[in-house]
């Protein structure tokens, strides 16, 4: 008999230092892993589209103010709106156009916003339509 049969004949009764890991921890160790942790929440933010703030012309400016003179002179400021507005990204430059129907608190000409019933503070130059609801 050679040393290899010998050998492979010995019986195996495992390292006596070490306890015996479980199948859990055996498979953890060949679990894959990401090499690049936070590369598919950067690909996914810098693919998501946004666009650039617009500049509203000197006349489109002059028009949304006479829109807002006519909305106080109504009396339509504590009520219902449909809005179109620019919403700026907190993330990136740029942002998106949201059209909603909200319930307005009040307008500040000075600090030029529109304030909503819930709080939210609307930039009277990215506001592009107003429409009473």
């Amino acid at each position: 008999m050679s040393k290899k049969d010998e050998l492979r004949n010995y019986p195996y009764e495992g390292v006596c230092c070490h306890r015996r890991m479980s199948r859990q921890a055996r498979a953890a160790q060949f679990a894959p892993f990401a090499a690049l942790e936070g590369y598919e929440e950067a690909v996914a933010e810098a693919s998501r589209y946004i666009e650039e703030k617009p500049e509203f012309s000197e006349e489109q400016r002059q028009e949304l103010d006479r829109i807002w003179q006519d909305v106080c002179r109504r009396g339509l400021e504590h009520s219902r709106l449909r809005i179109t507005y620019f919403q700026e990204d907190l993330r990136k430059r740029g942002g998106t156009w949201r059209t909603e129907i909200i319930q307005c608190r009040k307008i500040d000409r000075d600090r030029r916003y529109l304030i909503t019933q819930d709080g939210q503070k609307i930039p009277l130059d990215c506001i592009c339509q107003v429409s009473p609801e």
